[in-house]
């Protein structure tokens, strides 16, 4: 390749990926193949980790032929995400790693790179996510069920992850996956781990004790996306010996918001956990080691983001990014549902820089041409209900833990929830 095209990735080129349920895509921002290409389960099952090992996948023909396109500047379709974002003038997943790599010979790609989510097990079950990756949801779903409630959108169960969750709604790799993820080590660069939550993942911690105990650590950056629950002093010490080690701390409001969004755990200890990342940092001042933040902008936090931002500043860390997909599609919590003037308001205190320009400019394109005219009151209803019954669930309250216009609106709903 004379000249790298316009359109390039590097990720086909040097990565192989699965999601937490095996199914194969380019990287962990594409769709799967199966869903991008319709296929049925069956056919899916071509796709996925069941059939093929990563090395498989990697030198599939789906694989070969994203990559000459690619070379040749054409926007892949299964890419949407990333076209979506740099459409609007915003950073994607794709523009992020530009920098990062550069590939010498694209003709003769190269395993370099993983991107891997062990499990599911997470001990938080945060409001917008589902038991394909965190395992504490799939007891809360085992409530509604046991109540007689219908399952919101995004609880939706999925007969082939229940056929291979165990008694605690975990699944994870399997033996054989674990031995080929392993022989990656030796000439692996980069390791993206995400969850679940990883350090709580003994699937995590065995593949990162091996690459300590053999010396390959010093050749591989570390990549960690993390909710820091479990990131105490000790546990950063293990980690020093990776040649680079970056934290991408998941964190989705400021202070009560933060609890209700983010259960169990409360914001005070989570500030203890930061804190505790900070001084690693200071303390070891040779190390290569960074961190930030991402939130997931939804109705139940929207308002309070610039709280969120602001702490931020006041720690004097890096700012946060605000990753404005939230799926499924119309999912009850999509920040699109919530009033024009809590969007307006919220955007126009929210500082405007690169890391928040996705969320912005989405937000100003939706208040242009909203997705729902007039409001769809059915919509609503199934909110505020899926709202009360899992505060009920959990022992929450929202009247407790959100912003003022966010609660008024909330209220101005009337339904029936038990």
């Amino acid at each position: 390749m004379a000249e790298q095209s316009k359109t390039y990735c590097p990720y086909p080129f040097i990565s192989s990926h699965a999601n937490v349920s095996g199914k194969f895509a380019p990287c962990c921002n594409a769709d799967t193949v199966a869903k991008h290409l319709g296929l049925t389960k069956k056919e899916a099952y071509e796709y996925s980790l069941e059939s093929k090992t990563y090395k498989e996948w990697f030198n599939d023909p789906f694989m070969k032929d994203l990559r000459q396109q690619f070379i040749d500047g054409k926007r892949p379709s299964i890419c949407k995400v990333c076209w979506d974002s740099e459409d609007v003038g915003a950073e994607s997943y794709r523009t992020n790693i530009l920098s990062k790599f550069e590939i010498k010979d694209p003709l003769n790609p190269t395993i370099q790179y993983l991107d891997l989510k062990f499990s599911n097990e997470c001990n938080l079950a945060c409001r917008m996510c589902d038991y394909h990756s965190s395992n504490q949801i799939g007891k809360d779903m085992a409530e509604f069920e046991k109540r007689g409630w219908e399952l919101p959108l995004n609880w939706e169960r999925s007969p082939q992850q229940d056929k291979r969750i165990d008694e605690n709604f975990i699944r994870g790799y399997s033996d054989d996956v674990l031995h080929e993820i392993d022989s990656f080590i030796p000439d692996l660069r980069y390791l993206k781990v995400t969850g679940g939550e990883p350090t709580i993942s003994k699937q995590f911690n065995r593949i990162i004790d091996s690459a300590i105990s053999s010396g390959h650590c010093e050749h591989i950056d570390l990549w960690l996306t993390t909710n820091a629950t479990r990131l105490t002093p000790e546990y950063l010490q293990k980690l020093k010996g990776f040649k680079s080690i970056f934290l991408n701390i998941s964190v989705d409001g400021y202070g009560t918001t933060y609890n209700y969004i983010r259960y169990p755990f409360k914001w005070e200890n989570f500030e203890k956990r930061i804190e505790d990342i900070v001084n690693f940092k200071k303390s070891n001042p040779d190390l290569n080691f960074e961190f930030n933040f991402t939130c997931v902008p939804q109705l139940y936090n929207v308002e309070n983001l610039p709280k969120l931002q602001e702490w931020v500043k006041r720690i004097k860390a890096s700012d946060v990014f605000l990753q404005p997909q939230i799926g499924p599609t119309d999912t009850d919590h999509d920040w699109k549902w919530l009033p024009i003037d809590i969007l307006q308001n919220s955007i126009s205190n929210i500082v405007p820089n690169r890391n928040s320009m996705s969320f912005i400019n989405l937000v100003l394109k939706h208040i242009k041409d909203p997705f729902v005219v007039p409001v769809n009151n059915k919509q609503l209803t199934t909110i505020k209900t899926n709202t009360v019954r899992v505060d009920t669930v959990r022992k929450q309250n929202y009247l407790d833990s959100l912003e003022e216009k966010t609660i008024k609106w909330l209220e101005g709903i009337k339904v029936d929830a038990r």
